[in-house]
Order: C-alpha cells, then sequence, then structure tokens
C-alpha cells in the first residue's frame, strides 16, 4: 500500500503542481520475480513518462 502518493498529491497543490506521476516498484518485501518483473515495468514507463512531460512543456511554451 502506497502512503506517500496521497500526502504528495495533497501538497502537490500548495506547490504549484498540477498533474503527477507514479512510477511503483513494487513486491520488494518478496524480492523474487515479481519483484524484478515490477522493476522492469517501471523502468520501460520512464519514456512514456518523459515523453507526456516533454509534451506538456512544449504545448505551454
Amino acid at each position: 500500500m502506497n502512503h506517500l502518493a496521497p500526502h504528495l498529491q495533497t501538497i502537490s497543490k500548495y506547490l504549484g503542481v498540477d498533474e503527477t506521476y507514479k512510477l511503483r516498484v513494487e513486491y520488494q518485501e518478496f524480492g523474487d520475480t515479481r519483484h524484478k518483473e515490477s522493476i522492469e515495468k517501471a523502468y520501460k514507463a520512464i519514456p512514456r513518462v518523459i515523453n507526456k512531460l516533454s509534451t506538456n512543456l512544449i504545448m505551454s511554451a
């Protein structure tokens, strides 16, 4: 369970943040293939988030 994300979303409004993106690595407590697959999934999601951020930056300029 992610306890940090809701808090970050709450304070983000005070910091002027309009959008948040979550990349998660799960199953750390098991340290098995589920954890390794979760790491790979998170790394693969990074380019999509970067693309969204750069597109938003270009459109707001």
